[in-house]
């Protein structure tokens, strides 16, 4: 049975769907095809309302069956593939962006490693694409440029989503967890990310996203209200409730399987 309570749901790249079906089970846990993005959402929308996430924040301790949509990272295919399944559906989204990402012509190690075999094709042990990316990434030398396809957003796009009415929110400067830095680090991961973003986007930064997320790497909530952040969000995987710690909001990651994350949704913890 579906657990209807408060839940936000989080993804991070958006293929395209003329994409070799290699990459997303590669990307396991991080990609989503174009198409399966948009059956995911109509089918969320048959049994939630989808709001702005500010609305489930100002609310915890409503039960009302409520979803926010949250991205991560800040990938340019989500202002291209992921933007256009939202206007045509007309659902609000978030996007928890890396500020140092912004205009750096980069994206991550294993990212780069999928799309080079993609493209080389070569000879791979093990059974799975996941365990392929692996064992790629481990026995060879892959120091190539980034494929446009798999980059980071520039500002002129950032810009852009923020423009067309979409929120953006801060995962960080660095994308690094923060559990383990200095709290000179911590500072200036929340305050240099918070000040680039509202630079660009023209809007005020409210909410901060745990780079990973998990317990292990949340760390200084009061860190974290004291930069003048109003909530932060993990990658922890429960619904919203009245006990819920508003700086350490869950998120659900969805897959690329509608049935995979039907069967997360069930099993939901208050």
């Amino acid at each position: 049975m579906l657990r209807r309570r408060p839940t936000i749901i989080a993804y991070h790249r958006v293929i395209d769907d003329r994409e070799p079906p290699w990459l997303i089970s590669a990307l396991s846990g991080e990609a989503i095809s174009q198409s399966n993005l948009a059956a995911q959402l109509r089918w969320l929308s048959r049994f939630y309302a989808i709001v702005p996430i500010s609305e489930i924040v100002e609310n915890i301790g409503d039960a009302k069956p409520r979803i926010a949509i949250t991205f991560d990272d800040g990938f340019k295919d989500n202002l291209d593939n992921a933007l256009p399944v939202l206007k045509a559906l007309n659902l609000p989204a978030t996007l928890f962006a890396v500020s140092n990402h912004i205009d750096s012509e980069h994206t991550f190690a294993h990212h780069r490693a999928a799309r080079l075999i993609v493209e080389s094709n070569p000879s791979l042990e093990g059974k799975t694409p996941k365990r392929q990316l692996r064992h790629f990434m481990t026995n060879e030398d892959y120091d190539v440029p980034v494929d446009e396809r798999d980059r980071f957003m520039t500002s002129a796009e950032l810009s852009s989503w923020a423009k067309q009415g979409f929120a953006v929110e801060s995962h960080g400067q660095s994308h690094t967890p923060i559990a383990g830095l200095s709290e000179d680090q911590i500072k200036n991961e929340l305050s240099a990310s918070k000040d680039r973003l509202e630079s660009i986007c023209e809007n005020k930064i409210q909410y901060f996203a745990f780079p990973i997320g998990k317990d292990e790497h949340m760390s200084r909530r009061d860190l974290i209200e004291a930069a003048g952040y109003k909530a932060a969000f993990s990658s922890i995987y429960a619904s919203v409730s009245a006990n819920t710690d508003r700086y350490a909001i869950p998120r659900i990651c969805m897959r690329e399987s509608l049935s995979r994350s039907r069967r997360f949704l069930r099993s939901l913890k208050d």
